[in-house]
């Protein structure tokens, strides 16, 4: 049986080592998909620019000739010649590189498709710009010869080069070197778009994979917990082996979760609920199974009876944690969608009421259910069931003794549809405003005890506030320190005749 357990502890270690080194790979996988994110962005930043240069290069050189033409100021003509031997390579651009324009696109590695765009707004560009120095020459007075170039002197034409450069024709060339640069714009933003929504799904899928497999950590590492208690009521010697690969378990998953803090903020604090609120209950655990062990050793079973009740509490504290994380895990999907029915809302809460029953009586807590109006809720009622239990639980946890706990189901109207009011109002020790703004927020939660010193994270209530809104409900809260909170729940309803 020492051997089995113990092959039984070794299975389940080798388990939590793989899951862990899981997490690892995926860590790794989520910074590298990151990375080639960001590259694949900054090779549309830099088309982009290069596109843009293209439209403000092609503007410039009208601007440039009509100002000539209107001026006749040599300053506009060295800037025409420049900015066009710029654009083609002759001469180095603002970044100090003498390439035309087109080449560094082509090294961006853009799809053939766009490059094909720019390259006949570039084309059409050119040809736009022999228009150009046409109408700049016949404001000189120069005129090309029979091989088109600008040797016959003649008298200044104004009014020609006027009519080059504002001519109907001259708009409709313009708006044809314009019209690809916008369509590549449209592809290239069509693209970004598609691309952003590539990289996002596949580290969502990779985000998923990794909180599947700290969850399955934190189940393995419970369920080594759980056959670790019913071995020391058994036999308390096998308890320090046991003892020291738990140990070594959590030095492992302390060590790992210390390195995957580093990916954002969010998954920092869950992995830090993970580390915190496991190792609190389990240290419990430990404790207790040492104090057990000396005492069988000194047989003195005066405290075992006091010794297994906390054990359990601890073991219930772990297994809330656990269940409230599964279902977090679980409505963080996009894909789950509320099944929703309608049910008598009456019964889910003297069910859940039941389970709390002895958490209640422990600590002398009257709660009280009222009903004044006969209705029934459109919503999940597994889902519904879990908020109710949450809600109660922690009403329990932050009432203390003797404290009283009310529930009033009601029905309203608002904006035309019918609602059920659901309030679980308790006379506990209360919140400032400062606490309840944190209350829903992922990145807000913290480890808070009862008045009894119970555990608790609050991502039971960022649960409930999920799954309502996924029923189509709300939630709200009302507090006040050292006078009690109350929790309200709003959810679509029904009158029953």
């Amino acid at each position: 049986m020492a051997m089995n357990i113990k092959r039984l502890f070794g299975v389940f270690f080798t388990i939590i080592i793989i899951l862990l080194t899981g997490m690892g790979v995926i860590s790794i996988l989520i910074l590298n998909t990151q990375k080639d994110g960001y590259s694949n962005q900054d090779a549309r930043v830099q088309v982009w620019a290069a596109a843009s240069e293209l439209r403000v290069s092609s503007e410039n050189l009208t601007q440039y000739a009509r100002a000539y033409v209107s001026t006749r100021d040599s300053a506009w003509l060295y800037k025409y010649y420049d900015a066009l031997e710029k654009r083609s390579g002759k001469i180095p651009r603002e970044n100090g590189r003498a390439i035309s324009l087109l080449d560094s696109i082509a090294k961006i590695k853009i799809p053939e498709a766009e490059f094909a765009l720019l390259k006949e707004s570039e084309h059409r560009s050119n040809d736009l710009s022999i228009v150009e120095i046409a109408a700049m020459n016949a404001a000189r007075g120069l005129y090309p010869d029979k091989t088109l170039k600008y040797t016959v002197k003649g008298k200044v034409d104004l009014e020609y080069a006027n009519d080059l450069l504002y001519s109907d024709k001259y708009r409709s060339d313009k708006k044809l070197v314009m019209d690809p640069i916008d369509e590549f714009l449209s592809l290239l933003k069509k693209r970004a778009i598609s691309s952003v929504d590539y990289y996002n799904s596949k580290i969502t899928y990779y985000t998923t994979i990794e909180l599947t497999l700290a969850i399955l950590v934190g189940l393995f590492s419970l369920a080594s917990f759980i056959i670790l208690r019913g071995r020391l009521i058994k036999k308390m010697e096998e308890c320090n082996t046991s003892n020291i690969r738990l140990k070594e378990a959590e030095s492992v998953l302390k060590i790992q979760n210390e390195e995957l803090d580093k990916l954002n903020a969010s998954k920092d604090k869950f992995f830090s609920i993970i580390a915190h609120d496991l190792r609190g209950p389990v240290g419990i655990l430990m404790n207790f199974a040492e104090l057990l062990e000396e005492k069988i050793k000194e047989k003195d079973y005066t405290d075992i009876e006091v010794f297994t009740k906390n054990l359990s509490q601890s073991s219930i504290s772990v297994n809330e944690l656990l269940n409230n994380l599964l279902n977090w895990a679980r409505a963080q999907n996009p894909n789950i969608k509320a099944s929703t029915s309608e049910f008598d809302p009456m019964p889910v809460i003297r069910k859940n009421i039941e389970l709390c029953a002895m958490l209640a009586r422990e600590k002398d807590i009257e709660i009280t259910l009222e009903n004044t109006d006969n209705l029934l809720v459109i919503a999940d009622p597994d889902q519904i069931s879990l908020v109710f239990r949450n809600i109660l639980w922690n009403a329990i946890k932050f009432t203390p003794k003797n404290g009283k706990i009310s529930i009033n189901v009601t029905g309203m109207n608002a904006g035309g549809k019918y609602i059920a009011k659901i309030s679980f109002t308790d006379t506990g020790v209360g919140m400032n405003q400062a606490q309840v703004e944190k209350l829903f927020r992922i990145d807000s939660i913290s480890t808070t005890r009862g008045t009894e010193g119970e555990h608790g994270t609050g991502l039971g209530l960022i649960l409930c506030k999920d799954y309502i809104e996924l029923n189509q409900g709300k939630i709200t809260v009302d507090s006040r320190l050292n006078s009690g909170t109350t929790f309200t729940v709003y959810l679509p309803s029904k009158t029953v005749a």
